[in-house]
């Protein structure tokens, strides 16, 4: 079943029995992107990794209305439910959907389910001898190169929720950070290593809690960071009169 909320003119669909309502929670009420967001000044391209179901994508919007976000994100549940907010609110143009995870190649991988928190998937190379029935799925990985070369010649943000794959990807040799103004990442746990890394591709990093934030320029824009309503816990949805609550 799922419930409905607002998010200034947008509907967004989520499951309430999942994980889904502190997701929203962090990126709209705590704010976790908000640095990297304020550091913006008239973006057009913005690549989301680990969109999950869409909420910081539509959220960029409310700032940015004239960017284009391409979207990213392996699982198939949350990546239906992507698709189907994007959809609901006619954002087709907007932002470009890929169901696909990002990796140090290009080819197979497997996503290793986590079935208590649906934005909690980590991948892996290979399948292990013994596993769980339904627990892994195989999925598309490209490399941070293509997808970058797939979005733009220039990224305006690149934000990266990819559960503990950063560092992975993220190393010495990423020299398809320089088309990137913008970078901003949950460190799950990487922070040393990321922190170096970034350094040497831009010319500001900082960190506050489990968000790395780095920067090229200086130069600061000053939005509006509107306040949203409470979306944790028992969420205050906004009830549409012609979406029942349960829309499936």
């Amino acid at each position: 079943m799922l419930k409905q909320t607002f998010l200034e003119q947008y509907k967004i669909l989520f499951r309430p029995v999942s994980f889904d309502p502190n997701i929203i929670n962090e990126i709209i009420n705590l704010k976790v992107y908000d640095r990297a967001i304020s550091l913006l000044k008239d973006p057009k391209i913005i690549v989301d990794l680990g969109a999950h179901i869409g909420i910081f994508s539509i959220y960029i919007l409310t700032k940015f209305p004239e960017a284009r976000v391409y979207a990213y994100e392996p699982e198939e549940e949350n990546f239906n439910l992507l698709t189907l907010n994007v959809n609901l609110n006619n954002l087709q143009s907007k932002i470009l959907t890929r169901q696909l995870a990002v990796s140090d190649y290009s080819g197979i991988q497997y996503l290793k389910l986590n079935l208590d928190h649906c934005g909690n998937h980590v991948l892996i190379d290979s399948l292990p001898i013994s596993q769980t029935p339904g627990a892994y799925r195989p999925v598309a990985v490209l490399t941070l190169e293509d997808i970058l070369i797939l979005s733009g010649s220039e990224i305006d943000l690149l934000k990266m929720d990819i559960e503990g794959t950063e560092a992975k990807i993220i190393t010495q040799e990423t020299s398809c950070l320089n088309k990137v103004k913008t970078f901003v990442s949950e460190l799950h746990g990487n922070l040393e290593s990321l922190s170096k890394i970034c350094s040497k591709y831009f010319k500001n990093v900082e960190t506050k809690g489990d968000i790395l934030t780095a920067w090229k320029e200086n130069t600061f824009q000053n939005i509006e960071i509107k306040e949203q309503e409470n979306i944790s816990g028992e969420t205050n949805e906004k009830e549409n009169s012609g979406t029942p609550e349960g829309t499936k």
